[in-house]
């Protein structure tokens, strides 16, 4: 599976973790589980990991999961990359993101993620 997601309700941070080719239907999906976990809060912040993906979601689908994100004021979120390519695209979610006030910020390295979300250093 291309996406999956953890919370930490303690840390108030949901971990999430993509991998390999991610369809805009996937992302999708992704949002709607998050709105419907129980454990989930719009005010949570977010470590999205994108180290393994392939293939991103299309540039015209940026827009529409940027308009319809679950996350909400008080939300801080971070995504960390390794390709160029998927942080080209990350980078124009980031700005659309910005625009509407949000609190998003892309990373290549997940301790310097880890550290501007406030959580301690990552296990193993």
């Amino acid at each position: 599976m291309p996406v999956s997601h953890e919370i930490d309700v303690t840390k108030g941070v949901v971990f999430t973790t993509w991998s390999g080719d991610v369809t805009l239907e996937e992302a999708r999906s992704h949002l709607r589980q998050l709105r419907d976990d129980l454990d989930f809060l719009p005010s949570m912040g977010q470590l999205s990991d994108a180290r393994d993906v392939t293939s991103t979601v299309p540039a015209e689908g940026i827009r529409e999961l940027a308009s319809n994100t679950p996350f909400g004021e008080g939300s801080r979120r971070a995504i960390v990359v390794t390709s160029d390519v998927v942080f080209g695209v990350s980078s124009m979610y980031e700005l659309r993101q910005l625009e509407g006030g949000a609190d998003v910020k892309l990373f290549r390295d997940i301790q310097e993620a880890r550290a501007w979300l406030g959580l301690e250093r990552a296990e193993g």
